[in-house]
């Protein structure tokens, strides 16, 4: 079988070609990497705060202190989620702590709580804000 002069620079540039090919199709087709949302602010009533926060110190409501509950009720109340919820607090800070709050496989919750009026064992938590991730 005759072989041209150039018969193994053809294969080689036609490898190139091919690998090139599927390296700049590759990285487009790449999924991008997705930036987590915003977040989403809750309001805070610094009056109900500070009731709330005089009601602690006076013996009652004393879930409001205990930042998993505030969690659970929020998340409840606020967003209608119920059930098996798997809860853990991510990071904790002398602004607050957050918590990841997993309702299902394919969802989390991120939430930020804050000490608005007493801060320490006493002080009540409130959610400052929150995010869903999917």
């Amino acid at each position: 079988m005759y072989k041209h002069k150039y018969y193994n620079t053809y294969q080689y540039c036609l490898l190139l070609f091919i690998i090139g090919t599927i390296i700049l199709y590759g990285c487009q087709s790449s999924p991008k990497k997705q930036s987590k949302p915003e977040w989403i602010d809750v309001p805070i009533n610094m009056y109900e705060a500070i009731d709330l926060q005089d009601q602690v110190n006076n013996g009652h409501k004393m879930g409001l202190v205990d930042p998993r509950q505030v969690t659970r009720e929020f998340l409840d109340r606020q967003l209608g989620l119920q059930g098996d919820i798997t809860l853990e607090m991510t990071e904790e800070s002398d602004e607050g702590k957050f918590f990841r709050a997993t309702p299902d496989k394919k969802h989390s919750i991120e939430l930020f709580l804050i000490q608005p009026v007493d801060q320490g064992i006493t002080g009540i938590w409130k959610v400052k804000k929150y995010r869903i991730i999917e």
